[in-house]
């Protein structure tokens, strides 16, 4: 399965020094490029070197500007980027944010995060 990962849970990961588990747990991982710009632009941040260095990432451009653009309305361009590459990809989105899942649910897009009970879940909710 490819997973299209949102900022949030890269730097989760990173503060607590698991990046290497989504290699661990799924096929393919994927960002696109304003997610990546966004973890990676100051090496300060959490896990930015690692991020920026992980051979298993994939650092995809997104195609469709206009989607994108049109989500830009209610979300940041890196959940943006998220949903419309999963889209693309035939990827599951994973967002912690409850406006952009909100937003893959109404859109009928595979995704993962956290549920309710703060636990994240794989696959869809």
């Amino acid at each position: 399965m490819t997973l299209v990962v949102n900022s949030g849970p890269l730097i989760s990961l990173a503060r607590i020094g698991q990046l290497e588990l989504l290699p661990a747990l799924f096929d393919d991982i994927a960002i696109p490029q304003a997610v990546f710009e966004e973890v990676t632009r100051d090496p300060a941040l959490p896990g930015a070197d690692a991020i920026a260095q992980a051979e298993w990432l994939r650092v995809v451009n997104v195609t469709d500007r206009k989607a994108v653009e049109r989500l830009s309305v209610s979300l940041d361009a890196g959940e943006s980027e998220v949903l419309v590459l999963a889209k693309q990809i035939g990827g599951t989105a994973a967002i912690d944010e409850r406006r952009g899942r909100s937003l893959a649910e109404a859109q009928g897009q595979p995704q993962t995060g956290p549920s309710e009970s703060s636990c994240w879940r794989k696959g869809e909710d």
